[in-house]
This record gives structure tokens, C-alpha cells and sequence, in this order.
């Protein structure tokens, strides 16, 4: 019995495409479909451009034609929605929001999202071995100050995370924040000292570029130093990061984030923790492993919601009661169009539909 059938089918990636485009396995290069736009063309690294299906079944969009360009910095993505070279703007930075808002053609707006950003500590597969030791995470987990993060570099825009299994996911209780390892940094000092040496044990902390990343790891690499743990920050770039965060070895901890489009349980514990069907980025030793991939198939062999609900509690509880992940924050999409436009907006899972937009009265 497959638990996790009707959120399989609801996902992007379940849409119909024809039996040739499959056995091609081309359907990236020569996209085909059923949906309300077009192919037309496409230079890789540089732009998408689409047209409107006129047999859509769903009736025609009313924005005709779309180029959807790559712009790789933020700032100038920003200046393009200023000069009005631009129209759409799926993603924002808190940085960037009061220069939007004082744009006279453009709306900035939020909604609702399904995005956890976490902490994970390898116990193994790492640089360290001390790693290995629950007590020494654990002075690890209690070191964030999530809040200070949320208010002060978020902005507000962004609610903290107690747990992995959020309060937008299928199969959550409030039991799931029962397993929350709050900020005690006194309590993360007291843990250092009564081991003597751990102090001075070097860290890795692998942290991508990116600009989300780059500002988490800067706040919570200064939290850790100033509870006295030795780190050794590495930024990676973020396509390097999507490999090197894969190898065996290779580093004591990184973060990463999860949007979860069908917001089943399920369907986010399976893709970043279970050992064989994940990313393999996270790394425990064989025996915890067996556990986590055990509660997370159970979570998806029943359609019983009740039995579902159990399994993945127990994930999101083993995963936290052993200092594994640290939940950090729940994002907020954040995004800015031309006001020349209506109908724009990003579902919890963070995706927006073009067929949705049509042309402001």
C-alpha cells in the first residue's frame, strides 16, 4: 500500500508527457508537454523563452509570450525590476526589500511557505570523530541562537524551527517540538568544560556561497566561537557545495534546506535523511541509519494517517533526541512583480504558475 500516492500525483514532476519523450529520456533538452505553454528556445545559463499553448485545456494564459532569464546577481536582477526590464522576480533577499518597496511600478509580496532550513552534524563519514559524541552535538545544537537569527538578520521574515517535521507538513503534531534543543549557550559552555580538550577540537563547518547560506553561516559560525568551540569555516561554491556535501570525509557539518511541494511528511524526511533513497549527505553510523530508514518506509507502506503520523514523529524525534539535525528556521517566499500584473503569486511549496498571471485593469 502506497501512503504517499496522492502526493506523489499531486507533484510538478507527475505531469503527462508523451510514452516517446520517456524511452528518449530527452524530455530535458527537447521539452514536450501538456501544459499551457510552449517550447521555444533556450540558451543555456542565459534565458528560457516560452510561448502560450492556444489549445491549453485549460483555456489560453493571457500573458502570450515569457522569457525567463538567468540573472546570477541579485543586485541586478533588482535594477532590471527598477528599470522595468524586468517583470517578475521570484525570489528576494531581506536586504534587498526596502529598495523594492520604493519602486513605484513594482509590489513586493510574501506568502506562505513549506521551506525548512537545518543543521546537520555527521556522526559519520567526518573530519573529526569527536562527532561521534552525543554530548558534544548536543553542546553543538544548543549553541544557535535561531530567534536572534529570525529577528535580526531575517528580519522578521522567517519563523524559527523546533522541530524538522513543520507545522505545514503533513503527519505533524505539537509532540514534534517536544524533541527542540533550544538556545542555552551556558548550558553548551558548561557541556565544553566538563570535558577537557573538546574545546580545542577543530571543527569543520562547510558553508556554500550562496547568499542565504553564506549569512547563516557567518551568524551561527559566530555563535559557535563564542561559546568556545574551535571552527574552521570553509566556503564552498554552491555547485561544488551539491557534490562535495555527497562525500565521504569530507567535512563535520553544513546545512541545507528542504521546500516541500506536497507537503507530506514523507515526501521531506525520504529525500534528506534516508540513507539509501536521500541525498547521502547526512551520515550516521549503520545501526541509526537502519532506524531512521525504518520509521521513514513505514511512514509511507500505510495510507492509515494515524500509523503515518507515529512513524513520523519517530523520525523527526530520533533525529533530533540524537543531535543529528538542528532545525534553524522556516522561510517565508518572498517575491516582486510589475504592478502591470495581477494573479502572482508562490504556493507553499515555493512554486508559482505562470498561467495564473494575466494583465492588471
Amino acid at each position: 500500500e502506497d501512503g504517499v500516492l496522492t502526493a506523489k500525483l499531486a507533484h510538478t514532476n507527475s505531469a503527462i508527457v508523451p510514452p516517446e519523450a520517456q524511452q528518449n529520456q530527452d524530455l530535458m533538452v527537447d521539452p514536450v508537454g501538456t501544459g499551457p505553454y510552449k517550447f521555444v528556445s533556450s540558451v543555456s545559463g542565459s534565458n528560457v523563452v516560452l510561448t502560450a499553448n492556444e489549445e491549453y485545456w485549460g483555456g489560453a494564459p493571457a500573458i502570450k509570450n515569457v522569457t525567463m532569464t538567468i540573472v546570477t546577481e541579485e543586485s541586478t536582477a533588482v535594477a532590471r525590476m527598477e528599470t522595468g526590464e524586468a517583470d517578475f522576480m521570484p525570489n528576494v533577499s531581506v536586504g534587498f526589500i526596502p529598495r523594492i518597496e520604493a519602486m513605484p511600478n513594482v509590489v513586493f509580496e510574501t506568502s506562505n511557505a513549506a521551506q525548512i532550513y537545518y543543521m546537520f552534524m555527521r556522526t559519520a563519514s567526518y573530519v573529526n570523530p569527536i562527532m561521534e559524541e552525543p554530548e558534544f552535538r548536543k553542546a553543538l545544537a544548543m549553541s544557535f541562537d535561531k530567534q536572534g537569527y529570525v529577528d535580526y538578520i531575517m528580519e522578521g521574515y522567517a519563523s524559527v524551527a523546533e522541530s524538522v517535521l513543520g507545522p505545514k507538513i503533513t503527519g505533524y503534531t505539537d509532540e514534534a517540538i517536544t524533541h527542540n534543543v533550544g538556545y542555552d549557550p551556558e548550558a553548551a559552555k558548561a557541556i565544553l568544560a566538563a570535558h577537557p580538550g573538546w574545546a580545542d577540537e577543530e571543527i569543520l563547518f562547510l558553508v556554500p556561497t550562496s547568499p542565504a547560506y553564506a549569512a547563516m553561516g557567518e551568524y551561527f559560525a559566530s555563535n559557535l566561537k563564542n561559546v568556545g568551540f574551535n571552527i574552521k569555516y570553509e566556503p564552498i561554491d554552491w555547485a561544488a557545495w551539491l557534490n562535495e556535501s555527497k562525500a565521504a570525509n569530507r567535512f563535520d557539518m553544513t546545512m541545507a534546506a528542504w521546500s516541500n511541494v506536497t507537503r507530506d511528511g514523507s515526501e521531506l524526511m525520504e529525500p534528506n535523511f534516508h540513507t539509501v533513497n536521500g541525498a547521502k549527505r547526512i551520515a550516521y553510523s549503520e545501526e541509526d541509519g537502519a532506524v531512521i530508514n525504518a520509521y521513514i518506509e513505514a511512514s509511507k507502506t500505510t495510507s492509515d494517517m494515524a500509523k503515518r503520523t507515529e512513524n513520523l514523529l519517530a523520525v523527526n524525534a530520533y533525529l533530533q533526541d540524537n543531535y543529528f539535525v538542528q532545525p534553524l528556521y522556516h522561510g517565508v517566499n518572498m517575491y516582486c512583480y510589475n504592478k502591470a500584473y495581477t494573479g502572482i503569486t508562490r504556493d507553499p511549496g515555493g512554486t508559482f504558475y505562470l498561467v495564473d498571471f494575466g494583465y492588471a485593469q
